[in-house]
């Protein structure tokens, strides 16, 4: 999808009606349709996999000394008001 002026308006529309935003079919739970939330989730897990192999942060891949996260990232993580607030 091109993210011309007419593709942001597009995206806005499928996403006030609940359609899937990169297909226009009902959208499940969130803004993606099944099979469109299916391929992200694995693509993700892939990704993940892929810079865990690698040794570098799954989040912004820089090198990690055998952790998932680099220490800046799990920094952040951690002093994030919204996650600790949605936590409580």
């Amino acid at each position: 999808m091109s993210w011309g002026p007419s593709a942001r308006a597009l995206y806005a529309e499928r996403r006030r009606a609940k359609l899937c935003v990169q297909c226009g079919k009902p959208a499940t739970g969130g803004v993606l349709c099944a099979d469109h939330a299916a391929k992200n989730e694995q693509l993700r897990v892939k990704r993940y996999r892929a810079r865990r192999a690698a040794g570098v942060c799954v989040t912004c891949e820089s090198p990690t000394q055998g952790t998932a996260q680099c220490d800046w990232c799990l920094d952040a993580r951690s002093f994030n008001p919204d996650r600790q607030a949605r936590a409580s």
